[in-house]
């Protein structure tokens, strides 16, 4: 199934199931394009959002899904086509998305009991929320600023947030909210922090044009050279 929104302020669910097309051997061989008309899809929760539709993620339960429009989270479920939970929350919803380890590197341990997490950014709130339906929020933090984007270390124990208005990354502390560090090098809004797979690098996406990539591990890693055990400060462009 495929999921959308936008500013039609409408949650439309396609199923794809017909539409598959068997993988092409030959790597010369043009993809197919395929066009959904809009006729074909169903609507979810009509009328139910006020503000265009930013974000939508699929939950691990898949039947349910969440979307973040304006201010508000909602939790929508595809058989009965209703919206049976919603969440207000500090202001505008800048950022909304999943964070997942790779398999083989997810432990019990990390934030989440090893599972995906929803991290959501709001006003000058962060949010944190797990359970297969994402509909747990265990953690949330209130900053002096406001947020444009967060990004979270699951293993690492911390999470990077993009300030509003401003141009930097501050990293805070996940078990006391204490900032730890700032990272600057961008000149614009940073709009999305994503982890890697193995949570031992991360990216940060700019309304400057740039996409730098930050250090998130101690000794030696991909392109960044250094003693062992150091853990620089720069970021790879």
């Amino acid at each position: 199934m495929l999921a959308t929104g936008g500013f039609e302020k409408k949650l439309r669910i396609f199923d794809l199931a017909e539409r598959r097309h068997q993988q092409n051997s030959s790597p010369d061989t043009p993809v197919d394009t395929v066009v959904l008309d809009a006729a074909t899809a169903f609507e979810i929760g009509a009328g139910v959002h006020k503000d265009s539709i930013k974000f939508i993620v699929w939950t691990n339960v898949p039947t349910t899904l969440v979307t973040a429009s304006g201010n508000m989270l909602r939790w929508f479920d595809i058989p009965t086509v209703s919206c049976f939970r919603q969440e207000v929350l500090d202001g505008e919803i800048k950022s909304c998305e999943v964070v997942a380890l790779a398999p083989g590197h997810s432990d019990p341990k990390d934030i989440g009991g090893g599972k995906p997490v929803l991290a959501v950014a709001a006003g000058k709130s962060v949010y944190f929320w797990d359970g297969d339906q994402f509909d747990n929020k265990f953690k949330s933090f209130q900053l002096s600023h406001g947020v444009a984007s967060v990004g979270l270390d699951l293993k690492g124990r911390k999470f990077a947030v993009g300030e509003e208005p401003g141009t930097w990354v501050r990293v805070y502390s996940w078990d006391d909210g204490s900032e730890i560090d700032i990272l600057k090098g961008h000149h614009g809004p940073v709009w999305s922090i994503a982890f890697s797979p193995d949570g031992k690098l991360y990216a940060t996406a700019s309304e400057d044009g740039t996409i730098k990539m930050w250090k998130n591990c101690e000794g030696f890693y991909g392109l960044w050279k250094g003693s062992p055990g150091s853990l620089p400060d720069r970021s790879a462009e």
